[in-house]
């Protein structure tokens, strides 16, 4: 009778820790939505100048002390986790309706916690000012006349390059040229994390991706198969996600902005030339033709280097679309209304950068 006595508290108690446990997700959930309807200005002061660089301060340390990929780890660990929590289940079920509502439950349960976690923190960050703002971009017309004078520019940086390709120094230099870029403009010093490298071709095939950011964990990962220029380019890209630029184009932009500002030749070399491949796309083809023909053979090189992983690791076409309509539907979710497309803004604000004599001059 003891024994039966207890195990009816213990089912007593675990109902109501989930109770308990409902009403407290629910409640952030709502709370969450609530936040959202705050100002860009809010979000730049409270959370992406204020609460978010206490959350770098602590998880970029922990996550920096693991060498392998956290993130990739958890993900593996959760994987079995929902499996064996789905094959105990069906096992213990009293029918086969119980059990598609347990798993309901428990589904909007994941689903909700998962969205405030990314919310609080790193999500938030797409809620901020936009970078025209926080760099006082002007709306200006880029012209034809405007892109060829910054292929002009960047020319030089491209061919004069002849310094060593030291990986470790060019990131070593991304991450100061980002802190005194962003510290300059925001008065915050980011926490930034190192770069894991996930197996070549993992990010390409299954990810249709270069590099991915850990929303959770503050982690940045590249694609190891990239060439040694893109490689760095990415890697850029991504420590300014963890920075707190969460839109693709604002990461872009202030990666790139820090870079060609920055002192370390190999790492403005690698941002350069990336950059330069995207302006010769906004020529005609005889223009572009004869910009591209009039760089050295190396230069030319490490353009056909770029494209090798993903010609050799490319997922099939319907995969890769499939993807890029997901991502674009996320981005919009997220209030960045051109979703996808947002990648290619980054060029016309450079360019805008440009005329306004911030870069280059």
């Amino acid at each position: 009778m003891a024994l039966r006595g207890n195990s009816i508290l213990a089912k007593k108690i675990q109902s109501k820790l989930k109770l308990f446990g409902r009403i407290g997700l629910t409640t952030a959930f709502v709370f969450v939505l609530f936040i959202r309807l705050q100002s860009a200005q809010w979000f730049e002061q409270y959370y992406s100048r204020g609460l978010y660089p206490k959350i770098a301060n602590i998880l970029v340390p922990f996550s920096d002390s693991f060498p392998f990929s956290l993130s990739l780890l958890f993900i593996l660990l959760i994987f079995i986790w929902v499996i064996i929590s789905l094959v105990i289940s069906w096992k213990n079920r009293k029918s086969i309706f119980s059990w598609v509502q347990w798993t309901m439950d428990n589904l909007i349960a994941i689903v909700l916690l998962t969205y405030v976690l990314f919310f609080v923190l790193w999500g938030a960050n797409y809620q901020r000012l936009t970078v025209e703002e926080q760099f006082n971009l002007a709306n200006l017309e880029v012209t034809q006349a405007d892109v060829e004078s910054f292929l002009n520019r960047l020319e030089p940086i491209l061919i004069n390059f002849n310094s060593s390709r030291d990986q470790d120094t060019a990131l070593i230099s991304i991450k100061k040229s980002l802190k005194e870029t962003i510290e300059s403009i925001t008065t915050v010093n980011p926490r930034l994390p190192k770069i894991k490298q996930l197996p070549k071709g993992s990010l390409i095939r299954f990810g249709n991706s270069s590099g991915v950011s850990s929303p959770f964990l503050l982690e940045a990962h590249v694609d190891a198969s990239l060439s040694d220029t893109f490689f760095i380019r990415v890697a850029a890209h991504e420590l300014a996600h963890i920075a707190g630029y969460a839109g693709e184009a604002d990461a872009e932009f202030v990666s790139e902005f820090a870079v060609l500002r920055g002192p370390d030749d190999f790492a403005r070399y690698s941002v350069a030339l990336e950059v330069y491949i995207s302006l010769l796309n906004k020529l005609d083809d005889d223009l572009r033709k004869n910009y591209y023909q009039a760089l050295p053979k190396q230069v030319k090189d490490d353009i056909k280097a770029i494209y090798i992983p993903f010609k050799k690791y490319a997922a099939p076409q319907w995969f890769q679309d499939l993807q890029k309509i997901a991502y674009g539907s996320y981005l919009k979710s997220q209030g960045v209304s051109a979703g996808y497309a947002d990648y290619s803004r980054d060029i016309k604000l450079l360019l805008i950068a440009y005329k306004q004599g911030y870069l280059l001059q």
